[in-house]
C-alpha cells in the first residue's frame, strides 16, 4: 500500500532505510511521541504546537512509510506555513493517512494547490481538519474540489477559519458531489445569501449526518433557512447550535423545523441566553422526538419555571441519555421540579445540574433521585451552594446507588466535615470509578476520612483531590489507602499545601 523504502545491509542484516533514519536537529522528545503514536493500536500520532523542524518532518514520513496500517496524524499548531508545507508534502508517503488534523498552521489562499495535492495523495482519508487557518474562498474551493475526487472523506473541519457568507459559496456549489458527512463551521462568521444557498444545498445531500455551528452570528433569516433544511433533511443526526444567540422568531423557525426533522439524535443549544418562555418553544419542537437521546442547554438562563416545561418534555422522551443543564439558574425550585420525572426517567445516564446556586435541600432532592436510580452513570453538580447537610444527603444515595460510576461535586462547601459525612457513603459503594471533589476546603483530616473510605477499593480510577488545603500527612494517608487498589491509576493535588 505504502512506498517502499530501499534497504541497506548491516552486520548481515537486511534494514529499510527508514529505519537507519538520523535527525539531527529533532529532539528525541519528538521521536518518542512519533514513536509511541505508531505504536498505538490503530496508531495515532500527535504533535500538537511543537514548531517542528524539516529533519522531524522527514523522520515522521519515514516511519510512517513503514506501517501497514493507515495513521491518524494531528499537526494542530505546528504553524507550518507554505513552506513548511510543501517540505513536508515533498516526503509523503501516498496513501498513508487516514485522519489529518493541520489546524492552526497559517495555511492561506496561497497554499491552494498543496492542499489539493495532499487530499489527493491520500485516497482513503477520512477525516481533514482545517480549523484555525485563514483559508478564503479560494482556500474552500480548492479543498472542495480535491474533496469531490476523494469517495473516503468524510469528516471537513472549517472552525474559525475567518469565513464569511460568500466565503462559503464554492462550498455551497460544489458539497453534492462530495461524500462529506460531518461539517464543522463553528465559531466563523456566517450569515446572509451565501448561508442561505449552503442550507439548501446541505437539505439535498443525503450523506450528511451531522452539522456544526456554533459560534456564528446567525439572524431570523438564517435560522429560517436551517429550519427550512431541516425540514427536508431527514437523515440528519447531530445539530449543534451553540452560542448563536437566537432571537424570539429564530428559535420559533428552528422549532418547526425540529418538529418535522424525527431522526435528530442529539442538538447542542448552549450558551444562548434562553429563556424559560423560549425554552417551551423550543421543547414543542423536539415534543415526541423518537431518536433523540442527547440535549445540551447549558449556560442559558432557565429557572424553576423553565424546569416545569423540562420535566413535562422528560416524560415524553423515554430514550433520553444524556441532559446537560449546568450554568443555568434552577436552584432548589427546579431540582424540585425536575426531580420526578427523573426519578421515573430509566435511559437517563448522564445529568449536568452545576453551576445552579444549588443549596443543602436542593442536594437532598437529588440525593434521593440517585439513591435508587438504575441508570445514571455520570453526574455534574459542581460548582453549587450545599455543605456537610447536602454531602450527608449524597453519602445515603452513594451507599445505596449500584450505577454511578462519575460524580463531580467539586467547588462546593463540603469542609472536612463534609467529607466525613461522604466517607460513609465511599465505604459501602463498590461502583464508582471517578471522583471529583476538587476545591471543597478539604484539610488533612477530611483527607484521612476519604483515604480510609477508599481504602482496597475496587473500581476507582480517579481521585480529583485538586485546590484543596491538605498538607503533606493528609496526602501521604492518601497514598498509602490508594497504593494497593488494583483498578487506580491517579491521585491529582495539584493546588494544596503538600511540599
Amino acid at each position: 500500500m505504502f512506498k517502499k523504502g530501499c534497504c541497506l545491509l548491516l552486520f548481515g542484516i537486511m534494514l529499510p532505510t527508514a529505519a537507519m533514519q538520523v535527525a539531527p536537529n529533532c529532539p528525541l522528545t519528538i521521536l518518542d511521541k512519533i514513536d509511541q503514536g505508531l505504536n498505538q493500536s490503530p496508531p495515532h500520532i500527535q504533535l500538537v504546537d511543537e514548531h517542528l523542524s524539516n529533519d522531524c518532518l522527514r523522520l515522521l514520513n519515514a516511519k510512517m512509510a513503514g506501517q501497514r496500517v493507515r495513521v491518524a496524524l494531528d499537526l494542530a499548531g505546528n504553524h507550518l506555513q507554505k513552506k513548511g508545507l510543501e517540505h513536508w508534502f515533498s516526503h509523503l508517503p501516498e496513501d498513508c493517512l487516514q485522519t489529518l488534523r493541520l489546524a492552526g498552521n497559517e495555511l492561506g489562499p496561497t497554499n491552494v494547490s498543496i492542499l489539493m495535492s495532499i487530499i489527493k495523495s491520500q485516497p482513503h482519508l477520512h477525516v481533514l481538519d482545517l480549523s484555525h487557518n485563514p483559508l478564503g474562498k479560494a482556500g474552500i474551493q480548492a479543498v472542495v474540489n480535491a474533496a469531490q475526487t476523494s469517495r473516503s472523506l468524510a469528516q471537513l473541519g472549517l472552525t474559525n477559519c475567518g469565513l464569511r457568507g460568500a466565503d462559503i459559496l464554492p462550498l455551497a456549489k460544489g458539497l453534492l458531489a462530495t461524500n462529506i458527512q460531518a461539517l464543522y463551521l463553528s465559531n466563523n462568521t456566517l450569515t446572509g445569501q451565501g448561508f442561505s444557498e449552503l442550507m439548501e444545498v446541505l437539505a439535498q445531500h443525503p450523506p450528511l449526518k451531522k452539522l456544526v455551528l456554533n459560534g456564528n452570528p446567525l439572524n431570523d433569516n438564517d435560522f429560517s433557512a436551517i429550519g427550512n433544511m431541516l425540514r427536508k433533511h431527514s437523515g440528519l443526526e447531530a445539530l449543534q447550535l451553540g452560542d448563536v444567540r437566537p432571537s424570539l422568531n429564530g428559535v420559533k423557525a428552528l422549532a418547526q423545523g425540529l418538529k418535522a426533522n424525527t431522526e435528530l439524535q442529539s442538538l447542542a443549544f448552549f450558551s444562548n441566553r434562553l429563556s424559560d418562555r423560549y425554552l417551551s418553544i423550543l421543547l414543542a419542537g423536539l415534543d415526541g422526538h423518537p431518536h433523540l437521546r442527547w440535549l445540551d442547554l447549558a449556560n442559558n438562563r432557565i429557572t424553576h419555571q423553565g424546569a416545569d416545561h423540562l420535566a413535562s418534555w422528560l416524560d415524553k422522551q423515554s430514550h433520553m441519555s444524556t441532559l446537560y443543564l449546568s450554568q443555568n439558574r434552577l436552584k432548589d425550585g427546579g431540582v424540585h421540579r425536575l426531580s420526578s420525572a427523573i426519578k421515573r426517567h430509566n435511559n437517563l445516564k448522564v445529568l449536568g445540574l452545576g453551576h445552579n446556586d444549588i443549596s443543602d435541600h436542593g442536594a437532598q432532592l437529588l440525593a434521593n433521585v440517585i439513591k435508587n436510580h438504575e441508570s445514571i452513570t455520570h453526574l455534574e453538580f459542581n460548582h453549587n451552594a450545599f455543605g456537610h447537610d447536602g454531602a450527608k444527603s449524597l453519602a445515603q444515595a452513594l451507599a445505596n446507588n449500584n450505577t454511578l460510576i462519575a460524580i463531580d461535586i467539586s467547588s462546593n462547601n463540603l469542609g472536612d466535615l463534609g467529607i466525613a459525612h461522604l466517607s460513609e457513603g465511599l465505604e459501602v459503594n463498590q461502583r464508582l470509578e471517578h471522583l471529583y471533589l476538587m476545591d471543597n476546603r478539604i484539610g488533612d483530616t477530611g483527607a484521612s476520612h476519604l483515604a480510609k473510605a477508599l481504602d482496597h477499593h475496587p473500581r476507582l480510577v480517579v481521585l480529583g483531590m485538586q485546590h484543596n488545603i491538605i498538607a503533606n500527612e493528609g496526602h501521604t494517608k492518601l497514598k498509602k489507602h490508594l497504593k494497593d487498589n488494583k483498578a487506580f491509576k491517579t491521585l491529582h493535588m495539584k493546588g494544596n499545601l503538600v511540599d
